[in-house]
């Protein structure tokens, strides 16, 4: 069990609150100093609970969940801006991730000679960023990496069979499965050599319609905590709403590292794909729950 998973539920609800009363409030309720201050204690909870869960990453030296929680913190903040209107805290964040999408192609293209005095990544995986930077020259700690690019290039367009995977199903892939935890991190890895690049666009089209649909029925909750005259039915659809923004960002954060762990375009950074590799507290603590809180929402509208 992942005590990480629990405590990303408990964070998706705490905010999830906090946003669906600042959302019921009225514009013409204090000052700005007021409102200022009213804000802060509402999200004073949020905040340290972040911060302690931050702590903790640190204390374990477990660094790429905290990737994740900026994901989702951008997906948050962006989901919230919407609700509010507030254009200019969009456009801001949207080009705080082009940047941030920015800065990762240049680490990729100034190579590790280049990178190799940066303070950040001395502190930051170090040994991570080198090692993705150049797989070649360290190819004992490259390892996965390594096979990883191999087991994806034996796959192909079509899959290593050149029928999409339907021939050798249930049967070994020897390739694939000499790579380190294939079963965990380089599940993606596996995917690709057996069902090649055109399975991998099908699959790519599910996990976006799945992030789509938690987003879609987030917008219909929005709307109808907009369209509501009841303070609780208000709070009780907002809640909804940025309960699944924020848990439709955290799945969006997993497939992002995922697969841009197996396709070297971030370093290594341990984190399951959700729905396929073997992540059974990512599933029942995490998943589950956020499947369900759909269905109710959705069976919500029906009533």
């Amino acid at each position: 069990m992942q005590p990480v998973e629990l405590a990303k539920l408990a964070l998706a609800a705490l905010s999830a609150h906090c946003l669906a009363l600042r959302m019921g409030w009225h514009s013409a309720a204090g000052d700005g100093a007021a409102l200022r201050l009213r804000w802060l204690q509402l999200i004073a909870p949020v905040l340290l609970f972040l911060s302690l869960l931050g702590l903790a990453l640190v204390q374990v030296d477990d660094y790429s969940p905290l990737i994740l929680l900026l994901v989702w913190s951008m997906g948050l903040a962006l989901a919230y801006a919407c609700a509010a209107r507030q254009r200019w805290l969009a456009v801001l964040l949207l080009c705080i991730a082009a940047a941030g999408a920015g800065g990762i192609v240049l680490l990729r293209q100034a190579g590790p000679e280049r990178l190799a005095h940066l303070p950040v990544l001395r502190a930051f995986y170090a040994d991570r960023f080198q090692v993705w930077l150049d797989p070649a020259r360290h190819p004992h700690t490259g390892q996965q990496m390594l096979l990883g690019a191999q087991a994806i290039a034996e796959g192909g367009w079509r899959g290593s069979d050149g029928w999409f995977g339907l021939s050798t199903l249930g049967k070994a892939a020897p390739g694939a499965l000499a790579i380190p935890a294939v079963q965990d991190d380089f599940a993606p890895s596996f995917f690709l050599n057996r069902h090649g690049l055109t399975g991998a666009l099908a699959l790519w089209t599910m996990q976006a319609a799945l992030v789509g649909g938690l987003l879609l029925t987030a917008w219909r909750c929005h709307a109808a905590g907009h369209a509501a005259r009841d303070f609780r039915q208000a709070w009780r659809a907002r809640f909804r709403c940025f309960a699944l923004c924020g848990g439709a960002a955290f799945v969006l954060g997993h497939l992002l590292l995922s697969w841009g762990t197996n396709l070297a375009i971030f370093p290594i950074m341990g984190q399951p794909m959700s729905f396929l590799s073997a992540g059974g507290s990512h599933l029942l603590f995490f998943l589950l729950p956020l499947l369900a809180l759909d269905a109710l929402s959705t069976a919500s509208f029906e009533e």
